[in-house]
């Protein structure tokens, strides 16, 4: 059968991958529109979600009482994996995920993951390698907001979403998710006036250009980090 024969597709193919995994499984997608809530804030994950296209954003009440954003995912990105926890137990957070813009997510029941899995190795591979970008993912952005200034932590969320939603054009690489300067503060931690400051800095300076809620990366070497494609093995 179909399933069986994974292995001969190459891994670093962003679209087959995601193929692959819902052919083994069974999974199925499905519409969301911009503002939709897929998982509420809290709720243990039963399924294990692929963004197919879109982008969602992924929040969290913090202890202050207020809500943080933490990410936007993007085409190829995974959340859900704490459906994988065979013993839950003890404090975990499980942030809300909802749509930034009109996107198209996959389901799949983790139980049908755990069967795909057992029935063909090279489909855990793929499961392994996704959550192994969503770990290197973090891992930068959490070094990104660490940084001392808030200009800095700007620049690298802005490079961070190059990255992931970023569309070259003729001189730049334009993010395709609508950014406030209220979403960028709380993705960087630090109020508004400092986030204005900072964007009117880069643009300034060269490194951005902004178009109402629409960001364009243009210093090289953000340019050269959005033109490089997400790996996805």
């Amino acid at each position: 059968m179909e399933r069986h024969r994974t292995a001969s597709l190459p891994l670093d193919d962003g679209p087959a991958w995601l193929a692959r995994l819902r052919l083994a499984t069974g999974g199925h997608g499905f519409d969301i529109e911009p503002g939709r809530v897929i998982v509420r804030e809290g709720d243990a994950a039963t399924s294990f979600h692929a963004v197919e296209s879109g982008a969602v954003l992924v929040s969290a009440t913090v202890p202050e009482g207020g809500v943080a954003a933490l990410a936007i995912l993007g085409a190829g990105e995974t959340f859900g994996q704490d459906g994988f926890l065979t013993d839950p137990a003890g404090r975990f957070v499980r942030p809300a995920f909802r749509a930034l813009v009109a996107s198209r997510i996959v389901a799949i029941p983790i139980a049908d993951v755990w069967l795909a899995v057992g029935r063909n190795p090279e489909i855990g591979r793929l499961v392994v390698a996704s959550l192994t970008r969503s770990v290197e993912r973090l891992q930068r952005r959490v070094a990104g907001v660490l940084l001392p200034r808030v200009i800095d932590r700007v620049a690298e969320l802005f490079a961070d979403l190059a990255r992931v939603h970023g569309r070259p054009s003729a001189d730049a690489v334009v993010i395709q998710v609508p950014l406030t300067q209220d979403l960028v503060a709380s993705m960087v931690g630090a109020t508004r006036e400092s986030v204005n400051r900072a964007v009117r800095s880069l643009a300034a300076s060269g490194a951005i250009r902004r178009s109402g809620r629409t960001y364009s990366v243009l210093d090289p070497p953000f340019a050269a980090a959005g033109l490089r494609a997400e790996g996805t093995s």
